[in-house]
């Protein structure tokens, strides 16, 4: 996997919700790799996008003071960075928060439970993105097969090659920089057509047999295809390059970055 790839399933994933379908959950995309290992630096090229949000931590009640901005579409993404820094308070609180993301990415979330439930609430929605280690991947993993919150979101893992090419840049005093001159691309109409070739079809086949469903990741995939297509049409070698990043991601093994 090419850093460059990577980068283009963080935006594909933030695009998604602009593919014409019937299907109107979100899901999202968790990137699971060690420390220190650029995990941050793709979530923040969302940074590029008015309606994405990048947060270090947040609370029920720090939700619920978005909720207006995520119903209207003024946050269409939320990027957690350390998303294992929201287990850091007592469980009760950690589960509850779990549960709203939950709603947000699938059926919508209306209004938390200490708020009168006979409101009328139009549900909001958005994308989540997380960065975790791997440890934290593994304290948390049985537990979220447990509670669906696993079969919600895509978990894509790497490893990078070199990582000694940070430390590097650290001894010369530098930012280690990917050379990466990334342009955000929006459909002028907001509206991508859904559009998967076979080929595709059986690439996420493949993709989706080490996740933990098939149905919701499932969406979010093709709709991860529609947007690569709609974006690079024509240049069928550029997508299946990025398609076949992603799935090796999302196999058994993970992927090797290569920087």
């Amino acid at each position: 996997m090419t850093y460059a790839s990577l980068v283009e399933i963080v935006t594909a994933v933030h695009l998604a919700r602009y593919v014409t379908s019937s299907h109107e959950q979100r899901g999202g995309l968790m990137l699971v790799a060690p420390a220190g290992q650029l995990k941050t630096s793709a979530l923040e090229i969302l940074d590029h996008y008015p309606d994405a949000k990048i947060v270090s931590d947040l609370n029920v009640q720090s939700i619920i003071r978005l909720r207006d901005d995520l119903v209207s579409g003024e946050i269409a993404s939320l990027a957690f960075t350390d998303f294992e820094k929201l287990y850091k308070r007592h469980s009760a609180v950690a589960s509850n928060l779990e549960g709203i993301l939950s709603a947000l990415v699938e059926e919508g979330f209306r209004k938390a439970s200490f708020q009168d439930q006979r409101m009328v609430a139009v549900p909001a929605r958005c994308t989540v993105f997380g960065a975790l280690t791997l440890r934290a991947y593994e304290l948390r993993a049985a537990d979220w097969a447990d509670s669906g919150f696993a079969r919600r979101f895509l978990f894509l893992h790497y490893r990078m090659s070199n990582p000694h090419k940070l430390e590097d840049a650290i001894r010369r005093w530098e930012r280690y920089t990917t050379d990466l001159d990334y342009i955000a691309k929006v459909p002028p109409t907001r509206k991508i057509s859904f559009a998967v070739t076979d080929g595709q079809q059986r690439v996420i086949e493949r993709a989706l047999k080490h996740q933990r469903s098939r149905l919701s990741p499932r969406v979010l995939l093709m709709k991860i295809c529609s947007v690569l297509n709609w974006k690079f049409r024509g240049d069928e070698k550029r997508i299946g390059v990025i398609l076949a990043d992603l799935a090796e991601g999302l196999g058994p093994n993970g992927a090797v970055l290569h920087l």
